[in-house]
C-alpha cells in the first residue's frame, strides 16, 4: 500500500491476515451424543414403563366403553408411542353413533379416548324400518316406536339411508331443529310430531291430545309453555286441543 507522509513516499507493505482454524470435529461430543440418542430410543420404545396399561373412554351414554375400546385396537402391553393414535380415531368414528372422537396419550402408560356421541331426537319411518334420527339429520340406528321414548316424525317423505349417514329429506331439518330445541322433559311426553302441508306443526301426547304450535319457530318457549299446561292438567278433564301458535295468547279447547 502507498500512502503519503511528511511531503515524502513511503512504501508499506501490509502483511496479510492470519486464517483462523477451522472448528474441528470433538469425536468424543458426537459419540456421547450418539449413546445419549440411542439410550433415549430404548428408554421411549423399550422401557416398561412406557407400556399400555391403561385405556380410558369418557363421554359414552349410549355405547359402552368395552365397545370403544374392541374397536380402537389398542392392546395393553403395547409400547404407548408405538400406538397409532390416528389409525384408532377413524375406527371408532365409524360408529353412527360417535360424532367425534379424541385419543391424547397420558404418560406414561394411559391413552385416554374422549368420545361426543349423536342424541337421537326422533323416529323417522320408512315402511316398517324405525330410524332414530339425531338433531343434524344422521340415521344413528333402528329404533322401536314403543319403547325409544322418542316422537315419531310424520308428514315427511324420507328414504332411509345407510346407518351413519344424513337423511335428505325436503322440510326435515328446521322440523329435527324443533324438536331438539324443546325442553329435556317433554320430547318423552310427545308421541308424534305431524308436519301440515304448509309447515305447521302439531304435536300429539301420550294421551293423545293434539297441540298446534304453528311454525317451527321459538321451540323453547312453546315448549316450556307446553310442559307447564300438561304438568297443570293432568288428565283431570279431556283436552280436545292445545293452541299454542301465540305463546301470549295460548287456547285450551276442552272436550264437551
Amino acid at each position: 500500500m502507498w500512502f503519503l507522509a511528511d511531503g515524502g513516499w513511503i512504501i508499506r507493505m501490509d502483511r496479510p491476515g492470519k486464517a483462523r482454524p477451522k472448528p474441528g470435529i470433538n469425536v468424543g461430543e458426537s459419540l456421547l451424543f450418539i449413546v445419549l440418542l440411542v439410550l433415549a430410543g430404548y428408554i421411549l420404545f423399550r422401557s416398561p414403563l412406557f407400556q399400555v396399561r391403561r385405556l380410558e373412554v369418557t363421554g359414552t351414554r349410549l355405547l359402552q366403553p368395552a365397545q370403544i375400546r374392541k374397536l380402537a385396537g389398542i392392546n395393553p402391553g403395547e409400547n404407548i408411542f408405538a400406538v397409532n393414535l390416528g389409525q384408532a380415531q377413524k375406527k371408532i368414528a365409524l360408529l353412527p353413533l360417535v360424532k367425534t372422537a379424541v385419543l391424547r396419550r397420558i404418560l406414561p402408560s394411559t391413552v385416554l379416548i374422549e368420545v361426543t356421541e349423536r342424541t337421537p331426537v326422533a323416529l323417522l319411518q320408512e315402511g316398517s324400518v324405525f330410524a332414530e334420527v339425531d338433531r343434524d339429520g344422521y340415521y344413528l340406528q333402528q329404533g322401536n316406536v314403543d319403547i325409544t321414548g322418542l316422537p315419531l316424525l310424520t308428514g315427511i317423505r324420507a328414504v332411509l339411508p345407510a346407518p351413519g349417514r344424513k337423511v335428505d329429506a325436503p322440510g326435515l331439518a328446521p322440523v329435527l331443529q324443533f324438536v331438539a330445541g324443546l325442553p329435556p322433559g317433554l320430547a318423552p311426553m310427545l308421541s308424534e310430531v305431524h308436519v301440515e302441508s304448509d309447515g305447521q306443526l302439531v304435536l300429539t301426547t301420550l294421551y293423545g291430545v293434539p297441540v298446534l304450535v304453528g311454525d317451527a319457530t321459538d321451540p323453547a318457549g312453546k315448549g316450556e309453555l307446553l310442559l307447564a299446561i300438561l304438568q297443570q292438567l293432568g288428565r283431570k278433564r279431556p283436552i280436545a286441543y292445545i293452541d299454542l301458535a301465540s305463546v301470549k295468547s295460548p287456547v285450551i279447547k276442552y272436550q264437551n
